[in-house]
């Protein structure tokens, strides 16, 4: 028997729109996964930790399991992996009203993109796909990838797989 622990404050449990970075590691490697809430095929907004535990659902029907599939891509066993997430937000709160709801997704997907982007010219390996064609909120950005609580010196090191 093993005893674990994990510790979070109950403000990522907001629902609303949020930019998360996790940076997961295994067995010495680690990589990175950079994504947001905002549904695209409903009005929900969740929380991050909401979204990261829709992330790693392993039922055969899970649809958010992106960030699973990617660990498994990467060969990474998901058991063994550590998780770190910085979650940033909400920048905006839920939306009822499905035009304010889209506004708000396409300036986070379009974040999503660039923080990957950044990560990646950084030299971190970033998993997965961020497509959009919207301009993204400068002011947002920068905020994000200056944060005190992601300094460049604090982003763990990226590895080489031999």
């Amino acid at each position: 028997m093993h005893c674990h622990e994990a510790r979070f404050h109950g403000a990522l449990l907001e629902r609303g729109f949020w930019i998360y970075i996790c940076v997961i590691e295994h067995l010495g490697e680690k990589i990175i996964y950079v994504g947001r809430t905002g549904d695209s095929s409903s009005l929900n907004a969740g929380s991050p930790f909401l979204r990261l535990t829709g992330h790693l659902d392993r039922k055969y029907t899970a649809k958010s399991a992106t960030m699973l599939k990617q660990l498994t891509k990467h060969g990474f066993d998901v058991e063994k992996c550590s998780f770190e997430l910085f979650a940033f937000g909400p920048f905006y709160p839920e939306q009822k009203e499905r035009e304010s709801h889209r506004t708000y997704r396409d300036v986070l997907a379009a974040l999503e993109r660039d923080v990957a982007d950044e990560l990646r010219k950084r030299g971190y390996t970033v998993v997965g796909s961020h497509n959009s064609k919207t301009q993204s909120d400068s002011e947002i950005f920068f905020r994000i990838l200056n944060h005190e609580k992601f300094p460049r010196s604090q982003i763990p090191l990226p590895t080489n797989r031999a």
